[in-house]
């Protein structure tokens, strides 16, 4: 039996699923998008989602959050997505797949370089879909940053921010590189 529960209902047409095995954190989440009108689902495990999203009929959700550390459970083999560091990624690339317009949130507190390049990469590879650290992104700021994408029809991060990350070279890699973040936060000092 799969656990997947009804957060809470409203009148809102806008249906956003969130996928996190972490109850807690999901609850305030899907709380403070209820209180702004949104229809939400907590999907708890990657098993449930998988189920609802490809074997059920008549899904109709408008947004996905999901987070990318998970249990793979039988929908994964574990060695694959890394034993669970990269659940979230694939399901997101299957869902792509049989969804191609469904917009994704990529959400996560992970603080793994390499797991941060990777949901990076996807989402930028992936249309419609995003990368954002739980941590920069509290309750009401996703709200805000949600309620944009239905204004606007698109994310938006922020085009200088996405430029900047995106020619970033770490110095840590192999003693080369150059930090242009550092570069520029010295030059604002002077």
């Amino acid at each position: 039996m799969h656990e997947y529960e009804r957060c809470y209902v409203t009148n809102m047409t806008k249906k956003i699923a969130i996928i996190d095995d972490d109850m807690l954190p999901m609850r305030y989440y899907a709380t403070a998008l209820t209180l702004d009108g949104y229809d939400v689902d907590c999907i708890n495990n990657i098993s449930a989602a998988y189920d609802i999203l490809f074997h059920s009929s008549g899904v109709k959700i408008d947004l996905l959050i999901i987070d990318i550390m998970m249990d793979p459970m039988t929908v994964y083999k574990a060695d694959l997505c890394e034993d669970g560091l990269l659940t979230g990624l694939f399901l997101a690339r299957d869902i792509r797949k049989q969804y191609p317009s469904l917009p994704i949130i990529l959400f996560s507190n992970a603080n793994i370089t390499s797991v941060i390049l990777k949901a990076r990469r996807l989402a930028d590879r992936l249309s419609r879909c995003v990368y954002l650290l739980k941590l920069d992104y509290p309750p009401a700021k996703l709200v805000q940053f949600i309620n944009e994408y239905f204004k606007k029809g698109r994310f938006t991060t922020g085009l200088l921010k996405k430029f900047l990350d995106s020619i970033i070279l770490q110095p840590n890699i192999q003693g080369i590189g150059i930090d242009l973040k550092e570069l520029t936060k010295s030059k604002d000092k002077m």
